[in-house]
Order: C-alpha cells, then sequence, then structure tokens
C-alpha cells in the first residue's frame, strides 16, 4: 500500500478489495477477511446503487501515518463515487512508480487497485481500456498531470467531491475485546498453563463462529456477479461483429472529390445490445479537394471547420446477432492457447502480430473457486488489410470484439482489432 500526500488529506492506494456477497461484513468476518490479508485498516466502500455489492479495501497504515492528524481516505474510493461507470484513473508517484484505479458499474475493479512501475501500470491501463472500451484516462489535478500517452485514450482531470470523503475514510480494525493486553498480563501469572488452554478454546470458537458468519452459496453469488460484470465487457464474437465492421470499411473509396481516405474506424458499445459505430476520415489531397467536390456520401457526415476535414459515418445493426454471455460455454484456457495460440503463432510470418494479456476472473468474487468460472482477457490484432476479412473470420467464437480500426498510409493500410477472449478455469 503506498500513500499519496494530496495536501489537507492523505490518500491510500493499492488496498486489497473483497466482495461482500451477503449484504455486507459483520465484526467477525472483518477481522476474519483482515487476517486473511495481514491487514489492520479498511475501508468500506458503499455502492452508488442499492442492489450492487458492498466492497472491502484492506491494508496497513504505518505508524507515521497514523500518528497524522490528516484524514487517510482511499483513492480507489474516491474515484469511483467521482468518477463515470466505467472509469480508469492513473497518479504519479515519483521515482518511476504510477498509482492506477480501475472502475467498472461505479465500484472499485478489486485487482486495479495498483501500484507499480511506470511500465507495468501502463501495461495493465493498455489492457483495461482496450478490454472495457473506455475512451479517457482521468487524472487529479492536485496530484498533478501524468506524463503519460494511451493511444485512442483523452487525459481528463477528474473533481472529487469533498462531501464523499468520509465514505472513503480509513479505519481501524477493531481487535477481539483486550485481548492483546489481557494475555500479557494474564501468563506472567502463576496460572499461565490455565489461561493458555482457555485462550486455544477461545480462539477455537471464535474460529466456529467466524466460518458460520460467512455466506456458503458461492456459486450462486458467483453467477450473479458474473452475469453483472458481462453487461460492461465486450460481446458480440469477432468472426461475426467484427467481419460486418471489415466489410464496411472495404467498402469506402480510397478517393473521392479529391480527398484521400486516411483512416477508418469501428467501435462496439459493451453488452449484447450495444450499438456498433463506424466512422471514416478524409483530408484533401489536391487543390480542388473542397466540400463540395467531395460530394453526398454518407447520410451522416461532417464538414470540419478547420476546413481540411470530413468525417463520415454509419451505424451496424448488430440486432439478432450472436452474443457471449455468462451462460456461454467457453473452452478452458491451455485449450485454447493449444488450438487457438498455435494458428496465431503461424501467421507472424504474414505480418501479423498477435498480444494477448492474462486473464483475469470475470465479476468481482472472493470466494472460493466454484464451478462455472470464467476469466477474460484483452487481444490485439495488427496486420496488413488485404488480410483482415479473412483473419476476423478465422478467430474463434470466444473472441469477442471491441474496436476495429484501419490506418491509410504511403507504406500501404494496416488494421487494428481488439477485444477479450473468455476462457473456463479448470
Amino acid at each position: 500500500m503506498q500513500i499519496i500526500d494530496a495536501g489537507e488529506v492523505l490518500l491510500a492506494a493499492g488496498l486489497e478489495w473483497e466482495v461482500s456477497s451477503s449484504g455486507s461484513f459483520n465484526s467477525v468476518q472483518l477481522r476474519s477477511k483482515a487476517r486473511l490479508h495481514k491487514a489492520r485498516h479498511y475501508v468500506e466502500h458503499s455502492p452508488r446503487h442499492a442492489a450492487q455489492e458492498r466492497l472491502y479495501g484492506f491494508g496497513t497504515l504505518a505508524g507515521a501515518v497514523r500518528r497524522e492528524r490528516r484524514s487517510v481516505l482511499s483513492l480507489a474510493s474516491l474515484v469511483a463515487r467521482a468518477g463515470p461507470e466505467h472509469a480508469a484513473f492513473v497518479s504519479a508517484l515519483g521515482g518511476g512508480m504510477l498509482a492506477l484505479v480501475g472502475v467498472l458499474g461505479g465500484q472499485p475493479v478489486p485487482r486495479m487497485d495498483l501500484v507499480g512501475t511506470e511500465a507495468d501500470i501502463l501495461e495493465e491501463l493498455r489492457d483495461f481500456v482496450a478490454a472495457h472500451g473506455i475512451g479517457c484516462v482521468h487524472y487529479a489535478e492536485a496530484l498533478g498531470r501524468p506524463e503519460l500517452h494511451i493511444p485512442g485514450c483523452d487525459l481528463v482531470p477528474l473533481a472529487i467531491d469533498a462531501d464523499d470523503r468520509h465514505l472513503a475514510r480509513i479505519r481501524q480494525v477493531r481487535t477481539t475485546l483486550g485481548a492483546p493486553t489481557l494475555i500479557a498480563g494474564l501468563l506472567v501469572t502463576a496460572g499461565a498453563a490455565a489461561v493458555a488452554v482457555t485462550w486455544y478454546q477461545r480462539e477455537q470458537t471464535l474460529a466456529t463462529v467466524e466460518r458460520a458468519a460467512l455466506p456458503t452459496d458461492f456459486a450462486q453469488s458467483y453467477g450473479k456477479a458474473k452475469q453483472a460484470a458481462f453487461e460492461s465487457l465486450p460481446s458480440h464474437p469477432a468472426d461475426v461483429l467484427g467481419v460486418r465492421m471489415a466489410d464496411w470499411m472495404l467498402k469506402q473509396p480510397v478517393e473521392q472529390g479529391g480527398w484521400m481516405l486516411r483512416r477508418v474506424d469501428c467501435k462496439a458499445a459493451p453488452g449484447a445490445n450495444g450499438v456498433a459505430t463506424c466512422t471514416a476520415n478524409w483530408a484533401p489531397d489536391s487543390a480542388g479537394a473542397t466540400f463540395a467536390a467531395f460530394g453526398t456520401a454518407s447520410p451522416s457526415q461532417h464538414f470540419g471547420l478547420s476546413l481540411d476535414q470530413i468525417t463520415t459515418g454509419a451505424d451496424i445493426d448488430v440486432a439478432g446477432l450472436p452474443a457471449l454471455s455468462s451462460a456461454a460455454h467457453y473452452p478452458l484456457r491451455q485449450q485454447f492457447l493449444l488450438d487457438d495460440g498455435s494458428f496465431f503463432q503461424s501467421i507472424k510470418d504474414l505480418g501479423v502480430t498477435v498480444r494477448l494479456s492474462e486473464p483475469t476472473l470475470v465479476g468481482a468474487f472472493s470466494g472460493p473457486k466454484v464451478p462455472g468460472m470464467v476469466e477474460q482477457a484483452a487481444w490485439a490484432i495488427n496486420g496488413p488489410v488485404r488480410l483482415m476479412h479473412t483473419l476476423l473470420t478465422a478467430l474463434p467464437p470466444n473472441m469477442a470484439i471491441s474496436d476495429l480500426g484501419v490506418a491509410v498510409a504511403p507504406t500501404g493500410p494496416t488494421f487494428t482489432a481488439k477485444g477479450a477472449f473468455y476462457v473456463s478455469t479448470p
């Protein structure tokens, strides 16, 4: 855990998060979870919506921080309440270190409250924004504007509401009543042996109470978390929606009325009912390149005030397209790599680059492993446009697409496809 000096308050980054699928943790559960994380402090993050589950972040504050009169607040909890439903937040810590917070559905993502080197954090950030279709990265002006560039993302300041501060306060986990002091005093008496036996029996009783207090229907709890998570993830297979995007792109003329096509992009909104939108950007390529010469090429057409840009666009109908969901069957990770990973290796000689990120569990869940668990990870493919349609058609059905772009350059047009793939856990 890292403490950030924000002036009138201190911010804690890098907490370890747990989800309470039983409403909220009672004092017994809090002590149990704190011991699990070897933590002495916690924050209770209240959800924006009553139907959402509560999250708890755990860590340990150093002695110097505990002696501070300033409040210590959870950075992830503040960002989740201040930002949009889906967001990424970055803060520079100095010394080549960064803090990263990921937010989905207005809640901190348990595995995305991170502190690390710039290289590690930027890799996590790129995968996160690609997998969830996030178009901007937030920062706090009070903490300084970080010097970073994420392709396709704007860097936007985030205003944190002071009224929410009490909801993000880091608190100490209360120990059982006077236990440390009581033991220290009694063990020096003549009855030390009897006290030791009594203490052992008390610990055994406490462990039994803790086990009884934990939720037991983990499969049902995870099922709900997984279903909710899929609503904000790419869902349409690349071999279906990606091919439709490619068809629209390949129909665009390279030159029209003295204007040259420079870039084409398609983006699919997350979820099974999201809209896929495509845009084409044109730049003048001759002295006679006027808006009138370009003509009316699209119902959705925009002339730039700079006089050197035209944008055309269209929406792709996704109604009736197959969609990946929490109920779908996915291959095991090793089987996916054996079959499709081998295919990706074989196309490198064609000038195609494939990048796969490390899978993470779909849905915020802190219980034990249960049947039906699904992992998701980001994928990205770059290559020459002449192979775009064929490669998208060949992708397996567990790979959903979020973005497809074509850049027209003097060396030849190239495409970049991005999305998420899903695998089952063994």
